[in-house]
């Protein structure tokens, strides 16, 4: 249960038994609730200016709080951390440049900005203490009740996918369960996916096809069983998947797809992820 606290109450006094009892209007007295928790939250709607100095980067509530709707708070924080781990794992063993970093900031905090500033206007809604406010909420409520559904996810913000020229690229990857029971990121793990038919990969050009089908952090999967949920959803012969999950970006032709794979840090002629455009930080 929560309550917001008002001005002129006490906050020591309002997490007391007797004032659970008055704030909840005698639904939760001491006779028939006890409390295993009770604390005082300030909601806050924060995000950070910088999130990489260097070699230190800031990530979940450090880099950004929101007020607790929408249950995003926590996932922002995981999707933060699994954007960067598999960056500084390849920037570490030497398998991209240390470019990559920089598009944890450009991906990550445009993308937590965007569920700040929903769970922030939720909760002035929710929490009005204008009764015109608060009728006008009600009212539109009951008149489109599917204004009451979470927003949709938001993309990346600019970096190493193809989002600028393709809606699909830049948001999460469905999660196929095969045949088998088996989820296709338990067969792929922490890894890229170039999921394709036959037909396209065998149209890329020989050094392009080796290089790709060689590389230990890049899966190959062509087998219909396995690829083709994926392909369906996004409506093409080939996806490149990021190990974030991730859409990296989607080829129709051959000729797409030799251009998405060029975007690989491990595969591309530098070997970094300078060929997708990132705004500097902050």
């Amino acid at each position: 249960m929560e309550f917001k606290i008002m001005p002129g109450d006490d906050r020591k006094e309002i997490v007391t038994p007797a004032a659970i009892a008055r704030i909840s209007r005698g639904v939760l007295t001491p006779e028939n609730f006890t409390p295993d928790r009770t604390a005082v939250y300030t909601f806050r709607a924060l995000v950070a200016e910088r999130w990489r100095v260097g070699n230190v980067f800031l990530a979940g509530d450090a880099s950004h709080q929101a007020p607790p709707l929408f249950g995003q708070g926590l996932c922002a924080g995981l999707r933060d951390v699994v954007n960067l781990a598999w960056k500084l794992r390849l920037v570490a063993t030497g398998r991209a440049s240390e470019d990559l970093l920089d598009t944890y900031e450009s991906e990550r905090r445009p993308h937590a900005r965007y569920w700040v500033e929903r769970a922030a206007t939720m909760a002035g809604l929710i929490q009005t203490t204008d009764p015109d406010t608060a009728a006008g909420r009600d009212a539109h409520l009951r008149a489109n009740p599917a204004a009451a559904a979470p927003p949709p996810a938001p993309p990346l913000g600019p970096g190493l996918h193809t989002g600028a020229r393709d809606e699909r690229a830049g948001r999460l990857s469905i999660q196929p369960v095969l045949a088998d029971g088996q989820r296709l990121d338990d067969l792929v793990g922490v890894r890229f996916l170039l999921a394709t038919s036959p037909q396209l990969l065998d149209g890329l050009a020989p050094d392009t096809r080796a290089a790709v089908e060689a590389d230990p952090e890049t899966v190959v999967l062509t087998a219909p069983k396995q690829v083709g949920q994926l392909l369906a959803s996004v409506e093409a012969p080939a996806v490149v998947v990021r190990p974030d999950r991730y859409i990296l970006g989607v080829a129709d032709t051959a000729a797409d797809l030799e251009s998405l794979l060029r975007l690989l840090p491990m595969t591309s002629p530098r070997g970094d992820a300078a060929a997708v455009p990132v705004p500097p930080s902050r």
